[in-house]
């Protein structure tokens, strides 16, 4: 009799397991969910970089960390998290050592302006991408 008792509870134990398995890749996958979300955020910053700056950020960004400060202000138009990046804290702080007022200003109005308020219609960037 105790044999049979140990043959069902093991029978049980397998039988969870298996959907124990089953909820472990399920959370797995919920937890790649934050980087689906970021990629998708990319891609729609992208495109709206597109519309507004005729360039992708990638190549905005590459040019902004070359000393490009026009693309840094196109790249903060677009995305404001850029100003917590190590890179662009130090051109801040350059900035700030060398009294760059006019860096400040256009950095203000970086940060102000809405990217897609005078945005330009490129329907033929999405065709040819």
């Amino acid at each position: 009799m105790s044999s049979f008792h140990w043959h069902t509870v093991t029978m049980l134990i397998d039988s969870q397991k298996a959907e124990i398995e089953k909820t472990q890749k399920r959370l797995k996958g919920f937890n790649m969910s934050p980087r689906i979300i970021k990629r998708n955020l990319f891609y729609t910053w992208d495109a709206v970089s597109l519309l507004v700056n005729k360039k992708p950020l990638k190549e905005l960004f590459i040019e902004a960390r070359k000393g490009d400060d026009e693309s840094l202000f196109k790249l903060i138009k677009v995305d404001k998290t850029l100003l917590g990046f190590d890179w662009v804290q130090a051109r801040i702080n350059k900035a700030i050592y060398s009294g760059d007022y006019n860096f400040f200003e256009s950095l203000g109005k970086a940060i102000q302006t809405d990217p897609l308020k005078n945005r330009k219609k490129q329907n033929h960037i999405f065709l040819c991408s």
